[in-house]
């Protein structure tokens, strides 16, 4: 069997596990809040950005609140719509998983096969609760911030996706994955300015001091 049949064949895997679970979570989803969902819905209703930008358990999950309240205009915050927006987050995650490994895709057919876990059982708990977004904005955009950091060709277009990626993900969750990414693409920028005998330019450390 060629390569490209073989990737077409672990695509098609990985597409069939990616509609089973769906079919589990729309089985198992009910219009009920869960764990942290009842402390959101004290300000499903306000527009006010200080409402959105409060913090929940050390983190501002902006996102997550508009989302909620968009959800509270078009259907009276139904959690069943909810959780399949989340489900829908989640795809889009791995999806920019899958092209950030692109490459080893082209390179090792089976390859999209590894993804699979992410389509089993285990992760459940996160995709039938539908507050669990914050989570996936935040890997999302972190996602976003290393293809622009790493893969994207150099320059100030890709700069400025790392910078609003990062910045996206700080208010989708925590700051926490944005800190490493950003800490190892300094360290990276740096390390390659020292290895081709150069210095550390002004406009890296203009751009650490923006972040």
């Amino acid at each position: 069997m060629s390569a490209g049949k073989i990737r077409l064949c672990s695509f098609g895997i990985l597409l069939l596990a990616l509609c089973w679970n769906f079919f589990r979570v729309y089985q198992l989803a009910v219009d009920v809040p869960v764990g942290d969902d009842w402390d959101l819905l004290k300000n499903v209703t306000s527009r006010q950005w200080n409402d959105l930008a409060e913090v929940h358990v050390q983190h501002r999950i902006i996102f997550t609140r508009l989302l909620l309240h968009l959800a509270w205009v078009w259907d009276a915050l139904d959690y069943r719509s909810l959780i399949f927006c989340n489900y829908f987050i989640y795809v889009v995650f791995v999806g920019a998983m899958l092209f950030l490994f692109w490459d080893e895709c082209r390179k090792f057919p089976w390859f999209p096969l590894f993804f699979l876990p992410f389509f089993s059982d285990f992760p459940h708990e996160n995709l039938l609760w539908a507050g669990q977004n914050q989570f996936h904005f935040m890997l999302l955009f972190g996602t976003l911030a290393i293809w622009a950091g790493f893969n994207a060709v150099p320059g100030w277009q890709s700069g400025l996706i790392l910078a609003v990626a990062l910045l996206l993900s700080i208010f989708s969750m925590s700051p926490l994955l944005a800190d490493v990414i950003w800490g190892i693409w300094i360290f990276r920028e740096c390390l390659l300015h020292y290895r081709q005998g150069g210095t550390i330019r002004r406009e890296w450390l203009i751009r650490c001091t923006a972040v």
